[in-house]
């Protein structure tokens, strides 16, 4: 299906372009790790300070914590759940970075 949507070919694969529909979904994007410009002292304090608290639930200045993307792309987990029970859904071919497919893989599997 990528090399459909990539290929310069209007015809490349098995599946027609122009039966494949392309939605780009907000939530579903990397963990958002804020502005790092802070000197090195305080980049050290900052990972020193996040591994005290717990790498899931620290919030990093600016940014969100791994809790604040689960529930980000869990909120499109259960909307496209909930589609899946309608008559007329279509197959789906999810693609993201390592954070929304860790935190996608267990609902969709």
């Amino acid at each position: 299906m990528l090399a459909t949507l990539t290929s310069d070919d209007p015809e490349p694969g098995a599946f027609k372009r122009s039966n494949i529909k392309v939605y780009e979904e907000p939530r579903l994007r990397e963990q958002d790790f804020g502005n790092f410009q802070p000197c090195s002292a305080e980049m050290e304090r900052m990972w020193q300070e996040r591994a005290d608290y717990g790498h899931f639930f620290y919030r990093i200045p600016n940014g969100e914590s791994a809790a604040d993307a689960y529930d980000r792309v869990s909120g499109f987990n259960e909307s496209l759940w909930r589609q899946f029970g309608e008559d007329d859904f279509a197959s789906v071919c999810v693609l993201g970075t390592s954070c929304p497919k860790r935190t996608t893989s267990h609902v969709l599997c």
